[in-house]
């Protein structure tokens, strides 16, 4: 055999480095056309000026005459710069060539992670960089001028940022946003993802970097069981601090994936929101996955897993995740959908420690299999967190949220001590006052304690607290509101005995639909209400096949309830039913296309209607119950064309009946069995409505009804008057 030799590169760029040498970097040395053997370099190139003067020869190829420092290969550019050594490089993309000085940036990240050394800092500059890039065993800084305008952006050519040769904790990439990786198959040569797309965001194999305020977006790896859609780390302890990882896709792990090594911790995650991720429908995905061989512990901490396609948490293969502070809500399709999974090998399986977090339907939405372990521990619990706009990707706490002071300051387990971050996603001191218990959360308040909340907002495209009313409902207290924006509204409603407002945006478009079951909106069924209020709404298919029936059913011990601008239109039964010991007023109200009476009033009820028009029903009012006195009053109502006529009269004399300025088919008949004061104003004469066939009740301008309604009316004492507006 021959001997054995061994090469010394300096100042040179080799394609995947070399062991031996000095100044070597591994950056596309950026020709001109290499195809077509041009092999001069461009402006961009990072060969320019950086080569050695000892050893060059003073022209290059083709006699141009070299700089000083020199560029490395067969030709000179005409536009090289001295060269720069220092402990901060500088990148940026409207540079064409440099050095890494503040004068002269380079324009590609990779050039400053190429000329760095351990402990330096590589700053680079707004704007948008296309390029893959690979911190190469150095612990450096590598960080942008803003997450929000400093753009690393991987252009679907591969993972765009690879931490891979043992970096520790002072590799630390910050302020980016990282967007457009996809990750291919091929990483790995062995062990169990050797066939799978990993990382295509971030990949972290044995490394420990921290990352921190960055954007991890719209990254991917392939169809297939494919890992670590946003972030895939492998045998490392990597930290996660106040990070967005959103809208990025992968079988398993779709924002991130962490396989621990043996033992220690593998991970921890601080003040970020994970949300709006992608990962498979099956049963064992999720949007981040904590696995390991052997066993390793990885620690949420003050974060946010929301909105998520599938499972919000896996923890599966004898690895341990430990939760704190931490709101896991509304991930899965449905409201019972799993937030968190706990399983894996049958002879390792994962476990869950749970402290002062959040989670939607508490414990009945963590699903545990194969001798998984699930500690909940003090602290926990099941509310809306009152979002500022969850929609559209905002976390922050609205005043009234009860995440608000429900964290704590630091939580010991298995005598490890895990503390609350002092400061949070945006840089906001935690807790904030200071003496207060800290947020649940990835945002921290500027409040110790929530604010009484009143007023709860119910929108169907999920912008509001709630997408339902029902759902509202169930949440408020007295002299709460629940507002409902335009829309259609499938349910039926009840009140529950609670004296709330329940008001939409307009008649006409906040509409709630009952299906033909029950009532649409019952006030109360037992027990007492007072002051409740129903406003701006149209109620229509209301049901008769159990009580509360029809539109509006309002019972029980119900005082001072209001209806304005309501439309009973098309219910099965009544439109409106009022019994019990009712107290109600009602003004600006149509019924109309009812099976039975447009309102029933039984039993003990007083009630006042005021501007109320009662078209196309059985009937237009029925009195029900004798012995039961009723007191009511009619005042600028139109009471006409109904079926069999405008009233419909079960009732006794104890029953007082006050008309006045109205509109009243075949005026008192049906009346008889009351006792009647038939006030003035009264008329009987076709309203001539616009369309009434058509639902159209609006007067046309040949009405007797215009200008024939009274403002300000007294009866026994009492003050009445009419809406100052019209029901539109």
């Amino acid at each position: 055999g021959g001997a054995t030799g061994r090469y010394t590169i300096e100042n040179s760029i080799v394609e995947g480095g070399y062991a031996v040498g000095t100044s070597i970097l591994t950056s596309d040395p950026l020709f001109i056309d290499q195809i077509n053997g041009d092999l001069r370099l461009t402006d961009y190139s990072p060969a320019i000026g950086v080569a050695n003067a000892d050893n060059a020869t003073t022209t290059d190829i083709i006699g141009t005459v070299r700089g000083s420092p020199p560029d490395m290969g067969a030709y000179e550019n005409s536009n090289g710069v001295a060269s720069y050594s220092g402990d901060t490089y500088y990148v940026s993309a409207s540079s064409n060539y440099g050095n890494g000085s503040s004068t002269y940036p380079f324009p590609a990240i990779q050039q400053g992670i190429d000329a760095s050394s351990s402990g330096d800092t590589v700053s680079v500059a707004a704007g948008t960089y296309v390029e893959n890039i690979n911190f190469s065993g150095k612990n450096i800084a590598v960080s942008g001028e803003d997450k929000a305008t400093t753009i690393i952006d991987g252009n679907q050519g591969g993972s765009v940022v690879t931490f891979a040769n043992n970096e520790t904790a002072g590799a630390v990439l910050s302020e980016f946003t990282i967007q457009n990786g996809m990750a291919f198959p091929g990483y790995f040569d062995s062990g169990p993802f050797t066939s799978s797309g990993v990382g295509g965001g971030i990949i972290c194999n044995g490394a420990s970097p921290v990352l921190k305020n960055l954007i991890i977006k719209n990254n991917a790896t392939p169809s297939g069981s494919n890992y670590g859609g946003g972030i895939f780390a492998k045998a490392g302890n990597i930290s996660i601090e106040n990070c967005v990882v959103k809208n990025n896709t992968s079988e398993n792990g779709s924002g991130i994936w962490i396989y621990g090594g043996s033992g220690g911790s593998s991970g921890s995650i601080k003040n970020s929101v994970i949300y709006d991720n992608t990962s498979g429908s099956g049963s064992q995905n999720s949007s981040l996955c904590i696995a390991s061989a052997t066993g390793s512990n990885a620690s949420l901490i003050n974060s946010v897993i929301y909105n998520n396609n599938n499972i919000g948490v896996k923890v599966v293969d004898g690895s341990t995740l430990n939760i704190i502070n931490s709101i896991i809500m509304n991930n899965g399709i449905t409201a019972d959908s799993a937030q968190i999974l706990i399983g894996g090998l049958p002879s390792a399986p994962g476990t869950v420690i749970i402290n002062h977090s959040m989670i939607s339907n508490g414990q009945s939405v963590i699903t545990i299999e194969e001798g998984g372990t699930l500690v909940w521990g003090s602290g926990n619990i099941d509310k809306n967190p009152s979002f500022v706009d969850a929609a559209n990707g905002d976390y922050s706490l609205l005043n009234y949220s009860p995440a608000i002071g429900a964290g704590a300051s630091s939580v010991t387990i298995s005598d490890v001590t895990y503390n609350a971050p002092s400061t949070d996603i945006v840089g906001n001191p935690r807790p904030n006052p200071a003496g207060s218990a800290p947020d649940m959360g990835a945002y921290e308040s500027e409040l110790g304690t929530p604010l009484p909340k009143t007023i709860y907002t119910v929108r169907k495209d999920g912008t509001g607290d709630y997408t339902t009313i029902q759902a509202a409902i169930d949440v408020v207290s007295d002299g709460d509101t629940v507002s409902v924006a335009a829309g259609t509204y499938i349910e039926n409603i009840n009140f529950n005995g609670k004296n709330i407002a329940v008001i939409g945006e307009n008649q006409k478009t906040t509409i709630i639909d009952g299906s033909n079951i029950k009532a649409v909106v019952a006030i109360e069924i037992e027990g007492s209400s007072q002051n409740s209020e129903l406003k701006n709404f149209t109620l229509r298919n209301g049901g008769n096949t159990v009580e509360p029936s029809g539109g509006l059913w309002i019972s029980g011990h119900t005082t001072n309830c209001k209806i304005e601008n309501v439309s009973v239109l098309s219910n099965n039964y009544s439109g409106i039913y009022m019994a019990g010991w009712a107290s109600v007023q009602m003004k600006n109200v149509i019924t109309s296309g009812n099976s039975d009476a447009g309102i029933i009033i039984w039993a003990e009820t007083n009630a006042t209607l005021i501007n109320f028009t009662s078209v196309g029903n059985l009937y237009g009012l029925r009195i029900q119950g004798d012995a039961q006195s009723k007191n009511i009053q009619i005042i600028n109502a139109i009471i006409y064309n109904n079926q069999n006529g405008s009233f419909l009269n079960y009732g006794d004399k104890s029953d007082k009946i006050s008309i006045y300025y109205s509109n009243i088919k075949d005026g008192q008949s049906g009346l008889e069995n009351s006792t009647i004061t038939w006030g003035s104003g009264n008329f009987d004469s076709d309203p001539l409505f616009v369309d009434a066939a058509n639902g159209n009740y609006h007067l046309s301008n040949f009405s007797p009804a215009i200008g024939a309604g009274i403002a300000s009316i007294v009866i026994d004492g009492v003050t009445y008057n009419a809406p100052s507006t019209d029901i539109d």
